[in-house]
């Protein structure tokens, strides 16, 4: 599957990329700290996941949000959970990805984004 990221945390973005590179089925194609920049990439490229941070500090998420063709599947990140000491990141991780592959399989049967 095609990802990219798109987060203005640099360390958070750092971490899905590595992340992203451990796992088999996900290749990213690009990362981004911006909504703006992520639009203009969605409307060249195909893309099958997108990692967004849902706390992104520019003003353009729902705009962002409305651009997403309806076939991709969003993981939305929230670190406010990351607070949590027992918050395991690469079990949720594996989570999303499954429901993501669930979901290019089937898009009818599941719900088309998963929270972190």
């Amino acid at each position: 599957m095609n990802s990219i990221i798109v987060n203005d945390d640099f360390s958070q973005r750092k971490m899905f990329e590595n992340l992203i590179s451990e796992s088999e089925n996900v290749h990213l194609l690009s990362s981004f700290d911006s909504t703006e920049e992520a639009v203009a990439f969605l409307y060249k490229h195909k893309v099958d996941l997108i990692f967004f941070d849902i706390q992104i500090s520019d003003s353009g998420s729902l705009e962002f949000l409305n651009a997403v063709p309806k076939d991709v599947f969003v993981i939305f990140i929230s670190f406010l959970r990351f607070k949590n000491s027992k918050f395991d990141l690469s079990n949720q991780f594996q989570k999303s990805l499954n429901q993501a592959m669930m979901y290019s399989v089937n898009p009818h049967k599941t719900d088309d984004y998963f929270v972190i």
